[in-house]
């Protein structure tokens, strides 16, 4: 990337965490929508899926909600982790069907809205709806500028970058003995930065012997998260044979 471009990027990682989420209190959602109805959902349970009615939208308001979207060959790929207060669900666009499904990504609970009433409020100029339909096309831009200026870098550059940005908007402490963990597994990361699963594979191996990460099934697990921040800022992740400079 150019030197701009880098800079771009940079201002956008400042300011997507007042973007990406809505700063509102559960309580305003339940004081706005008579409609409201909370579930508490286990870890991989359906919110919905692609192809259903579901005229609604969903705030999350604990725990993380993975969006899955139709990938080659019929496979479902992880398009998106969204965490605490974001608003997502068909309901946004005034869809019929749901062009995407969404999963609980551990154990979560979200509200749902009737899509009609969220509407009903933006058409009557309610400052709650109005500011969520904002908020949420402010998240789809900047999610898609990233995407155009991820596009260039290498794989192994996009897996760290990728990691990186994950675990600065979802990164939790650790249960596990590191600083800080992503309920994430290696398939949703090699979805998630445009990567194949043996350049993950061979990206967290790496960082994985030099004492950086740790790697379960369901999380990966970070001891020094400066450290890949630094990684990344250096451009170390340049050939496929020397992943870590």
């Amino acid at each position: 990337m150019t030197r701009e471009a880098t800079a771009r990027v940079r201002r956008e990682e400042a300011e997507a965490p007042s973007v990406l989420s809505l700063a509102l209190t559960p309580d305003a959602w339940k004081q706005e929508f008579a409609g409201l109805r909370i579930r508490d959902l286990e870890d991989g349970a359906p919110i919905y899926r692609r192809g259903d009615d579901v005229d609604c939208i969903y705030v999350v308001e604990s725990g993380y909600v993975r969006l899955a979207a139709p990938g080659v060959r019929g496979r479902e790929i992880t398009s998106a982790i969204l965490g605490a207060r974001h608003v997502f669900g068909p309901g946004l666009d005034g869809a019929a069907r749901a062009g995407e499904s969404a999963f609980a990504k551990g154990p979560a609970r979200v509200y749902r809205v009737p899509g009609a009433e969220f509407r009903r409020a933006i058409a009557l100029g309610a400052p709650f709806a109005t500011r969520s339909l904002r908020v949420v096309r402010a998240r789809r831009q900047v999610l898609a500028r990233r995407i155009e200026n991820l596009a260039p870098l290498p794989a192994p550059q996009r897996v760290l970058a990728t990691l990186a940005e994950l675990l600065v908007h979802h990164g939790a402490p650790c249960g596990h003995g590191e600083a800080m963990h992503l309920r994430l597994s290696a398939r949703e990361l090699a979805d998630l930065s445009g990567a194949i699963l043996p350049q993950v594979r061979m990206t967290l191996g790496a960082l994985r012997r030099r004492g950086f990460v740790r790697c379960t099934h369901d999380f990966i697990c970070v001891s020094k998260l400066h450290v890949l921040l630094r990684l990344l800022r250096r451009r170390k992740l340049t050939s496929p044979n020397r992943p870590i400079g």
